[in-house]
């Protein structure tokens, strides 16, 4: 290998270390600020925001920072959710970044969810207390995935509410709690979708 190619590879391996390194200190520290500051750096590290995860799934965030970070979790959920492209990574990761449950336990919630999640049990992070909204997911913008979608229901223990933005601010009112699908004891179908074409 030239040299100089080896030389970048070092160089961009230490700036990756150096970025995930900053974020889980930030993180640590609660500094919103200076957590913020890597955004765009881990973005341009390849699996940044994965390592970064993985960094501070054992770490826990002060309360304040927690609050903070909630808004970034419901402005960007999606995208973050996307960059970390491992759901048990980001999984791990919010216990320790978001404003802990706390409240009436166990809450009947509903998801629309795609039929290829739901036979793998890779069910996402969202659900809902409001059976209309997780209605008006799988008959819509689920509902164009292989096989179709579907709409479910559990009943969450305490221990398997990550946090309640829903006890935030509810921006969009969709009533959302986050849920490790690891600690749910009983998801069932009470409704299917069939596939139809993306439009």
């Amino acid at each position: 290998m030239d040299a100089t190619v080896q030389a970048q590879i070092v160089n961009q391996r230490r700036f990756a270390q150096a970025t995930v390194r900053e974020f889980a200190a930030a993180v640590r520290a609660g500094d919103h600020e200076r957590c913020a500051g890597t955004f765009e750096a881990l973005g341009r590290v390849a699996y940044g925001w994965r390592r970064a995860m993985r960094a501070v799934a054992n770490a826990p965030a002060p309360d304040d920072f927690r609050l903070r970070f909630l808004k970034l979790w419901v402005e960007n959920g999606d995208d973050l959710r996307s960059e970390v492209s491992d759901d048990l990574v980001l999984i791990k990761a919010l216990w320790s970044l978001l404003p802990r449950y706390i409240g009436p336990a166990p809450l009947t919630l509903y998801r629309g969810d795609t039929l290829w999640n739901r036979r793998r049990r890779t069910y996402g992070l969202a659900w809902t207390t409001e059976l209309e909204i997780a209605h008006a997911y799988a008959r819509g913008l689920c509902r164009s995935s292989q096989g179709g979608s579907v709409l479910l229901k559990t009943t969450a223990s305490a221990q398997a509410i990550i946090s309640a933005p829903a006890q935030g601010e509810d921006r969009y009112g969709e009533q959302e709690y986050l849920l490790d699908r690891r600690r749910l004891e009983r998801v069932e179908v009470i409704e299917r979708f069939t596939q139809v074409a993306p439009g």
